[in-house]
C-alpha cells in the first residue's frame, strides 16, 4: 500500500515463513477466525483490492510469568471479541481501519489493552496476526507507547 495510503507503523514486524520456537513464548493454541475484506489503494486489478478472506490465526504473546487465572481471563476475552465481532465478517465493513494483517495485529493488541486491568496489561508482550500458514505480522506493547 502506497505510504500516502496508510497508516505508518514504527517496527512492527512482518515475516514469511512458520512459526518458530523463538515466536512461541508460551504452549497456548493459537486463536482462529474466519473472515472477508479488501485493501483499498491498491492499483486497479490487483488481487488484494478485490473481496476475499482469509483463515486467520491470532498468538496472544504474555509474560512467561503470568499466572494461569490472568493467562485465562486475557485469553477469554479475546476469545469471545474475535468470535463475536470479526469471526464471518467483512473486516472492512466491522473495523475503522484498513484491514492489513499489521493494523489487524496493532488493533487485536490495543483492544486486549484496552479490557485489562494494569497487571493483565503488563503480562501483555504482541499480538502476532496469521494471514496464511506463512504470512504474518506482529504488533508489540512497546510499540505503542513508543519505546
Amino acid at each position: 500500500m502506497p505510504p500516502e495510503r496508510g497508516k505508518q507503523l514504527r517496527a512492527v514486524r512482518v515475516g514469511l515463513g512458520a512459526a518458530t520456537g523463538a515466536h512461541r513464548h508460551v504452549d497456548d493454541e493459537p486463536f482462529a477466525f474466519e473472515a472477508a475484506h479488501h485493501l483499498e489503494g491498491l492499483p486497479e486489478g490487483h488481487k488484494c483490492g478485490r473481496p476475499h478472506g482469509h483463515s486467520y490465526r491470532v498468538d496472544l504473546r504474555l509474560d512467561q510469568q503470568t499466572s494461569p487465572r490472568r493467562r485465562a481471563r486475557l485469553r477469554s476475552r479475546l476469545a469471545e471479541y474475535l468470535d463475536r465481532y470479526l469471526d464471518h465478517r467483512d473486516l472492512n465493513a466491522v473495523l475503522e481501519l484498513q484491514p492489513t494483517s499489521e493494523l489487524l495485529a496493532e488493533h487485536l493488541c490495543a483492544w486486549t489493552l484496552s479490557q485489562a486491568d494494569a497487571r493483565e496489561a503488563a503480562a501483555v508482550q504482541a499480538v502476532r496476526v496469521w494471514e496464511s500458514p506463512r504470512r504474518w505480522a506482529e504488533f508489540a506493547q512497546d510499540e505503542r507507547s513508543g519505546q
